[in-house]
């Protein structure tokens, strides 16, 4: 399983992004131990997470699939009852790009959604790819532990209060 980025990674991350376009969502794909894929993402009301089947998935975010692949948002369109599909389209994602992650343990793609519909340049393209290079250095990054102490506490607290 992939560590979590941080708030402050997935930041870095959507500035860097926003170059390519205007960013409404990101985030990375990757597959679990039990067959399903975990879909983390960063969006304007926070941080989140799914858990689905692969088939559950949309095929451009399927980490196994190879290389930069990019859609419009009609495919999601046919699934809108779908969690990641509903995320997508509530978010107002008109153009859902990802590319596989290599060098990790585990099958990961890095994805961003788009507000506008425009396919990306060859420009736009290398530079998606770019940022997602970049966000595979922080998929490997180490967390230090009294990083992971802290991130515990505060999430001791946030228990707490529930």
């Amino acid at each position: 399983m992939l560590p979590i980025p941080s708030r402050e990674q997935l930041a870095v991350l959507s500035e860097a992004a926003s170059v390519v376009g205007p960013v409404v969502t990101l985030g990375f794909a990757h597959a679990r131990d039990d067959g399903r894929v975990q879909l983390i993402h960063s969006y304007p009301f926070g941080l989140g997470a799914y858990v689905v089947a692969e088939a559950d998935v949309p095929d451009v975010l399927r980490p196994s699939a190879a290389g930069t692949r990019e859609i419009t948002s009609a495919p999601l369109e046919a699934n809108p009852q779908r969690a990641i599909e509903w995320l997508l389209l509530f978010g107002g994602v008109e153009r859902l790009v990802a590319t596989r992650i290599d060098g990790l343990p585990v099958a990961a793609c890095f994805w961003a959604g788009f507000s506008q519909p425009d396919s990306l340049t060859p420009e736009q393209r290398d530079t998606f790819e770019r940022v997602a290079r970049t966000a595979a250095e922080a998929l490997q990054a180490s967390v230090a532990p009294e990083t992971a102490i802290d991130r515990l506490r505060r999430l001791e607290r946030a228990a707490q209060l529930l």
